[in-house]
């Protein structure tokens, strides 16, 4: 399991949704984003979610963090190049890499999304696993 810690306390919050493809989708606005939380309520510099990435295929990942303000308006941030690698037998346990942090913008000035994610402890079983189907279909 990952942690992934981070803020989206801002104006006019709606929701949000925490989001994982494969990195070479995320740029195609038709790409299979499969879903890891949803919020109904802003976080502040806390757990957003725990990502169990044991069941994914190894391979290149992005994150979407997206928030739905109430004039419907959606902004996103993206972490991309995110490794998994199941595959690997690892003889004990280690610590996971931390995904370095980031700010993002909104236009109009509105507060930063900060994800801050931290490293948790994870077994790594030298199984590969294919990615569930898509729900969508």
């Amino acid at each position: 399991m990952i942690e992934i810690q981070g803020s989206m306390d801002i104006p006019n919050f709606e929701s949000g949704e925490l989001a994982f493809t494969f990195d070479a989708g995320a740029s195609d606005p038709a790409a299979n984003w499969f879903l890891i939380q949803t919020f109904p309520q802003p976080i502040l510099n806390s757990s957003l979610a725990a990502w169990d990435t044991t069941t994914l295929t190894d391979g290149d990942y992005t994150l979407r963090l997206r928030v739905t303000l109430q004039d419907d308006s959606i902004q996103e941030v993206f972490v991309t190049g995110l490794k998994v690698r199941n595959d690997i037998a690892i003889p004990t346990d280690t610590a996971a890499p931390t995904l370095a942090d980031f700010n993002f913008q909104f236009s109009g000035g509105t507060p930063d999304i900060r994800l801050q994610p931290t490293a948790t402890l994870v077994s790594v079983r030298p199984t590969s696993t294919p990615l569930p189907p898509n729900p969508a279909t």
